[in-house]
């Protein structure tokens, strides 16, 4: 059975997962000789590492709290709440 997200804030389905200490490369397609810009990225590819910090809604940033009021940091955490087995307090 499939379980989704909603938001209790502004009701958005939309859950991220937000890392620290990521380490990403981004190609580079194109620069700009007169401006001396980088014009066009080809998009960020994940290299590694990365500790997760919290879990939040992409629409209004509500993070997802355990019973403590402390940032939800892994999917063990988020599990129970997105089973509906526990409301965690928010931002």
């Amino acid at each position: 059975m499939e379980v989704r997200f909603r938001c209790p804030m502004c009701r958005d389905d939309k859950l991220e997962e937000v890392m620290g200490e990521v380490t990403t490369a981004t190609v580079i397609k194109s620069v700009d000789r007169e401006d001396e810009e980088i014009t066009e990225y080809l998009g960020s590819t994940y290299e590694g590492g990365g500790v997760v910090s919290r879990y939040q809604c992409t629409n209004c940033g509500w993070t997802v709290k355990n019973e403590h009021g402390e940032a939800v940091d892994n999917p063990t955490d988020l599990i129970p709440f997105l089973l509906g087995k526990g409301w965690p307090k928010g931002k």
